[in-house]
């Protein structure tokens, strides 16, 4: 696959630089991602790698509407029949738990808990899970306990949070597809 030229670089060389995000800015760009997973969804495909350095930013117009592009299609996986999928993948930290605890699978669903945590490191300029090294962030990360995260998100909407909250379910039943959050 190629893709034109991305002047902007990625989502984490602008998280890198300390540039902040506010939360007009990253509805944009979450309401882009959204977009694509659902298009993604309905042409039978999952990510499976959704983080910051796999979003493109094609163009910043007025320093506040950014136009993104999904990048690395690597771990991409084709699902003619929705099937389940059982390989496990993707980067620690923006991993759906249920790739590590179910062992009947998971679905586009996994996708749209790894842009919950892209939307919680935009707002915040913090990682979901963190640790030491990449097996404490994996634990951390399976583990899926998001109940400290209320404190790094108190200042923003109601509605901003609840998208968050739910993208974030652990459960992938109680997740939103990306239609859904839309």
């Amino acid at each position: 696959m190629v893709l034109e030229y991305q002047p902007n670089g990625t989502l984490l060389k602008t998280l890198k630089s300390n540039q902040k995000f506010n939360e007009p800015d990253v509805r944009v760009i979450i309401e882009q991602m959204l977009l694509a997973l659902d298009y993604l969804e309905r042409k039978k495909v999952v990510h499976r790698d959704l983080k910051p350095d796999n979003v493109l930013i094609n163009s910043i117009e007025d320093n506040s509407e950014y136009e993104i592009r999904i990048a690395d299609f690597g771990f991409a996986v084709f699902t003619p029949k929705d099937q389940l999928l059982t390989h496990k993948c993707g980067t620690p930290g923006y991993v759906a738990p249920e790739m590590f605890m179910r062992d009947d699978g998971y679905s586009y669903k996994a996708d749209v808990f790894s842009l919950g945590a892209l939307f919680f490191n935009l707002l915040t300029g913090r990682y979901l899970f963190s640790g030491e090294n990449m097996e404490q962030t994996l634990r951390r990360n399976v583990r899926c306990d998001i109940s400290g995260i209320s404190k790094y998100i108190s200042n923003m909407s109601k509605n901003c949070k609840d998208l968050l909250i739910w993208m974030l379910k652990p459960d992938p039943d109680q997740r939103p597809t990306a239609r859904e959050a839309l």
